[in-house]
C-alpha cells in the first residue's frame, strides 16, 4: 500500500499515478495536474526536458538553486575582494620598496687584520697624545724644539701631580714641521708602563684651571680605527640629541666609548 508524496492520501489504483522523477515516490495524477493520457504521454516521450517532482523535491530544487545563487554571488564578492587585496598588497609592496635604503656591509677584517690591530692597541697603551701645545717659531732649530717641548711636558705632567720623568720618556710631534701649519703638531709622549698613561689621563682635567694649559687637551693613543668609531659614537650622540634625547653621554667600558644616559641631579 503506497502513500500519494503529495497529499499523504493512500493510492488505491496504481494506473491512476505518477512517479516523482526525484524521489520516485508515488504521485496522484490529480495532484500534480494531469489526467491518464496526458500521463501516458508524457511517460512514453521521456522527455529530460520536463520532469514531475513532488512538492518535497521542488522544495529542494528551489533550496539548491537557491543555494546555488548564493554560491555564485559568493564566489564573484570573493573574487572582487581578493583582487582589490591583490591590489592593495601590491601598492604596499612598492612603497616598500620605495622606502628600503641599501644599508652598507660593515667593514669584514680577516684574522691578520685584527691581529695587527690588537698588537698595535697594545704598543699604544703606553702612550699619551697632547694636543694644542704651541710650536716655537721657525727660528728654533729642531733639537731647541724639542727640548721645549719636553720642558712644557715636564711642566704639564707636575700640574697633574705626576712623578713621571720627562728625561725617561719618548716626546716627539706627529707629522712633519711646516710654519704655515694652522694647528700645532700634537705630542706623543712614550711613558715606562700601562698605568703611567692611566694616571696621566685620569688627572688630566686639572691642567684646565691654569691659564697656560687651558686650551691643551690629554689623550690615550689610538689607532686610526679607534679614531673613527669615536667619530662614530660622537655623530650618533649628536643625532640622539638633535632629535630631544636628553642626558646623553658618552662614556668609556673597557677602553670603549658608549653613549650612556646619565641620571639628572635632584
Amino acid at each position: 500500500m503506497s502513500i500519494c508524496f503529495n497529499c499523504n492520501i493512500i493510492i488505491k489504483s496504481v494506473s491512476g499515478t505518477i512517479n516523482c522523477d526525484g524521489c520516485q515516490g508515488p504521485l496522484h495524477l490529480s495532484c500534480v495536474g494531469l489526467n491518464n493520457k496526458e500521463a501516458v504521454k508524457w511517460t512514453r516521450s521521456n522527455s529530460k526536458n520536463i520532469k514531475v517532482v513532488c512538492n518535497a523535491c521542488n522544495t529542494n530544487v528551489n533550496l539548491f538553486k537557491d543555494f546555488k545563487t548564493l554560491i555564485s554571488s559568493l564566489e564573484t564578492q570573493f573574487s572582487s575582494t581578493i583582487q582589490k587585496l591583490k591590489e592593495e598588497f601590491q601598492a604596499q609592496i612598492t612603497d616598500l620598496k620605495s622606502t628600503i635604503t641599501i644599508t652598507p656591509q660593515p667593514d669584514k677584517y680577516d684574522f691578520e687584520d685584527i691581529v695587527q690591530e690588537i698588537t698595535e692597541r697594545e704598543k699604544r697603551k703606553c702612550n699619551i697624545v697632547l694636543f694644542g701645545v704651541a710650536e716655537q717659531p721657525p727660528h728654533f732649530t729642531k733639537d731647541q724644539r724639542q727640548e721645549e717641548d719636553k720642558g712644557i711636558v715636564g711642566d704639564i705632567m707636575k700640574e697633574v701631580g705626576s712623578n713621571i720623568q720627562t728625561t725617561n720618556s719618548k716626546i716627539h710631534r706627529l707629522g712633519r714641521y711646516s710654519e704655515n701649519n694652522p694647528r700645532p703638531r700634537p705630542i706623543k709622549v712614550i711613558l715606562s708602563n700601562e698605568m703611567e698613561a692611566h694616571d696621566i689621563i685620569q688627572k688630566a682635567k686639572k691642567i684646565k684651571s691654569v691659564e697656560r694649559f687651558k686650551d691643551i687637551f690629554l689623550s690615550y693613543d689610538k689607532t686610526p680605527r679607534q679614531i673613527d668609531y669615536y667619530k662614530k659614537i660622537k655623530q650618533e650622540l649628536t643625532e640622539r640629541t638633535a632629535k630631544g634625547e636628553a642626558n646623553l653621554r658618552i662614556r668609556y667600558s673597557n677602553g670603549v666609548p658608549r653613549i650612556v644616559t646619565i641620571r639628572p641631579l635632584n
